[in-house]
């Protein structure tokens, strides 16, 4: 055959196939003559190199490698949480404290163990994934101006939300389940209460954040815009671990998201956070020192007035904003069902769901 008549020998005894070897290249039956580095040393023969994988299965690997890195995270973060919190009492289990001073340390184990729980996990994520830390952390300059607009509008999500979990209550009312939060009592020590504050409305406006709209986020827009923050405030809302707290978690991780693309920044993110972490607290303590009619008073006039400012910032943010959808486009070889699938079927972050899963079931409440 004319393949044939052309193909000779080498020193070395291998076939040239009548085209140039060594320097210039090597011969594939399918491919011809590649301009590449020849044969495997020491082993005579064609050599045929794999087909180069195409940008869907680069994706592919790349997107599996980021659900296994952010399930890691998440297994981390439920392990040193457990580690440092039963560690703590322990310790505390054998010293003794008066009523004050347990209250303090209380709220002490609370604080070190959140702190530890999300800094060393998502820390460790940040150095897995080989995120520079000023894109792990994007902290531009503080946009008053879409902050101003956004806060009204956070107020009418966060009302919106509530709803829903209402709804979402008595549908699972219908079937014999109550869903349960935890219960987080407010401390009666001054000390205690300062702490309980900071435990509850300042630290999660910056640590939660960090997490969520920092280092998920930011690992996953090379993604799409689109998909970083749906994602982002899925996760976000599945970490609380019950269905009382994770529908609202979603929708307003949603607008965090979208407010931390839009300004480049998780400044505004970490106000309205604070803000809306602090309203609950405010609330809590009212509970605790009125009575009920005047609750119910107070709760209607905040739902109203809420709804109210959450559809004039709306209608200021659409008049104001000249573009409203300004996330990047995908730029992907993948559609975003594949990109959400590759995700959340990567190992680890089968195992995290699965955690996940266990962790809500346990706050799940039969009742009737």
């Amino acid at each position: 055959m004319a393949g044939d008549a052309l193909a000779g020998k080498r020193e070395d005894g291998t076939m040239t196939n009548g085209y140039p070897q060594g320097n210039g290249g090597y011969y594939s039956p399918n491919m011809g003559f590649c301009p590449q580095p020849g044969p495997t040393p020491g082993w005579p023969g064609y050599y045929i190199p794999a087909p180069p994988p195409t940008p869907a299965q680069v994706e592919k690997k790349s997107i599996r490698s980021c659900g296994n890195a952010v399930g890691l995270t998440i297994l981390l973060y439920t392990a040193v949480s457990l580690l440092v919190a039963g560690g703590s009492y322990l310790l505390i289990w054998f010293l003794p404290l008066s009523s004050a001073s347990s209250e303090i340390a209380e709220q002490v184990i609370t604080m070190v163990t959140y702190l530890a729980s999300f800094i060393l996990p998502f820390g460790i994520c940040i150095a897995l994934q080989k995120m520079p830390v000023r894109v792990a952390l994007p902290l531009r300059r503080f946009n008053g101006r879409i902050t101003l607009m956004a806060i009204p509008l956070s107020l009418g999500v966060s009302v919106a939300a509530s709803y829903l979990v209402a709804m979402l209550g008595a549908l699972f009312s219908t079937v014999g389940v109550e869903a349960t939060a935890p219960d987080f009592a407010l401390p009666t020590d001054p000390a205690a209460v300062v702490l309980y504050v900071l435990n509850v409305a300042v630290l999660p406006a910056f640590v939660e954040e960090f997490a969520f709209r920092g280092v998920i986020l930011q690992s996953l827009r090379r993604f799409g815009d689109a998909f970083a923050v749906g994602v982002s405030a899925l996760l976000f809302g599945l970490m609380h671990m019950n269905l009382v707290q994770a529908p609202y978690a979603i929708l307003l991780g949603l607008l965090f998201g979208y407010l931390t693309v839009r300004t480049g920044s998780l400044w505004t993110a970490i106000l309205l956070h604070f803000l809306n972490n602090s309203i609950s607290v405010a609330f809590q303590m009212l509970a605790g020192g009125a009575s009920v009619p005047v609750q119910e008073a107070v709760n209607g006039a905040y739902t109203i007035l809420c709804l109210l400012l959450g559809v004039l910032g709306l209608l200021l943010f659409l008049s104001r904003e000249k573009k409203i959808w300004f996330f990047r486009p995908a730029g992907t070889a993948l559609s975003a069902g594949r990109r959400f699938a590759y995700f959340f079927t990567a190992a680890g972050m089968i195992v995290a769901l699965i955690q996940i899963l266990l962790f809500v079931v346990t706050t799940l409440r039969w009742v009737g």
